[in-house]
């Protein structure tokens, strides 16, 4: 029997939160945590999974860091004004629409 908290390709899906020019600029050790984003973002490609991101009033935080644009390039992406994500209801949709039951969150702030 499959256990539970085992991922399922078909439900799963990756959303990156708020990797933001400005903020990443003031946040601690950016230089360990960013590059682990940017693998996990690569792997979630390789595996066929579903991407997402946000970012928190792009106008005056910036977009996301270049590093992370070529590969979430196609990746749906969302704006938001509230802190969190789930206060979007574009983003709501988009996991309910791809039937998305497990997340793997990571971002500048989570």
């Amino acid at each position: 029997m499959r256990h539970p908290w085992l991922l399922r390709r078909e439900q799963a899906a990756l959303v990156i939160v708020d990797v933001q020019e400005r903020l990443v600029r003031v946040l601690p050790h950016q230089e360990v945590w960013l590059p682990n984003i940017l693998r996990l973002a690569q792997a979630a490609r390789i595996l066929g999974l579903p991407l997402l991101f946000t970012e928190q009033y792009p106008k005056g935080l910036g977009p996301t860091v270049p590093a992370l644009q070529e590969v979430l390039q196609g990746a749906l992406g969302f704006e938001k004004l509230t802190f969190s994500a789930w206060g979007v209801e574009e983003f709501r949709e988009a996991l309910r629409r791809r039937q998305i039951r497990q997340v793997l969150l990571t971002g500048a702030e989570t």
